[in-house]
């Protein structure tokens, strides 16, 4: 078994042990089903040295493999009775995205 197979197991069963249920609708396609963690109130740093005051945003984290594409802009998760619209995608690691939602 390969480390990548260990570590795709290993997300899944976490995702699927604390993860919260959600419904991903991408901009065109299909909803699905998926879990989730949402993070409110996280502060986002400037990206360059514009002097931008700290951001307070939300953000989703999921399971690429289970949302099957970046979600764009305009996608949303229906978590519970929020739901919550994709911004932009801060970090892709090819396994985890985390993305800004309002």
């Amino acid at each position: 078994m390969s480390i990548e197979t260990i570590l795709d197991t290993a997300m899944a069963d976490l995702f699927n042990t604390v993860g919260q249920d959600a419904t991903y609708t991408p901009v065109s396609g299909a909803a699905l089903p998926c879990k989730v963690w949402v993070q409110k109130d996280v502060e986002l740093q400037p990206i360059d040295f514009t002097g931008q005051a700290v951001e307070t945003s939300t953000l989703i984290e999921c399971l690429l493999s289970e949302v099957l594409t970046v979600p764009q802009r305009g996608s949303t998760f229906l978590v519970g009775s929020t739901t919550y619209t994709v911004q932009t995608v801060q970090k892709n690691d090819g396994r985890i995205l985390t993305l800004v939602v309002k």
